[in-house]
């Protein structure tokens, strides 16, 4: 019980870090094998993503949600430690997690590079193993807010997303 109330009680100063939070509105599709089972070729979607850190540390969490004729829906979470400082680039490793109606409740391990600051472009390049498999990302987001992911699951599924993403 004491740990937990230690927990919500740092929380507040996790979320509210400086220049590290980020609120992202998407647009993807999903592509490959894994879609082709759910008898579609591509599936569209929207999503929304939450980025909160210091420059040590780092919790992002993300929701996408089919749209049309598809439905379906799959949510990533992730928390990462740097090695060195996210503000000026750093290598990092962690703990990631997803579930929804393509991945069920995977869990694995994430291991990247992630520039994060207020200051020029920002970029993570990441590899994540789940269950044997591993998921390979790329995420790009300008000084003006436009994002640009790209996820690669085995060859077996691609997500490519576009957004925006305001920071505060």
């Amino acid at each position: 019980m004491k740990k937990i109330i230690l927990s919500l009680l740092l929380l507040p100063t996790f979320v509210l870090a400086d220049n590290l939070n980020s609120l992202t509105i998407g647009y993807g599709q999903l592509d490959g094998a894994l879609t082709d089972l759910a008898g579609s070729d591509n599936i569209d979607g929207i999503s929304v993503g939450f980025t909160s850190g210091s420059n040590k540390a780092i919790f992002d969490i993300e929701h996408w949600q089919a749209t049309g004729d598809d439905d379906g829906w799959q949510t990533w979470a992730n928390v990462a430690f740097a090695f060195d400082d996210f503000s000026t680039g750093s290598m990092y490793a962690g703990l990631a997690g997803t579930d929804g109606d393509i991945l069920d409740d995977e869990f694995g391990l994430v291991l990247g590079y992630q520039k994060r600051s207020d200051q020029g472009t920002d970029y993570n390049f990441s590899a994540t193993s789940y269950d044997g498999y591993v998921v390979y990302g790329i995420d790009v987001i300008a000084q003006n807010g436009l994002s640009l992911s790209i996820n690669d699951y085995a060859n077996a599924m691609t997500v490519m997303q576009i957004g925006y993403s305001f920071s505060y």
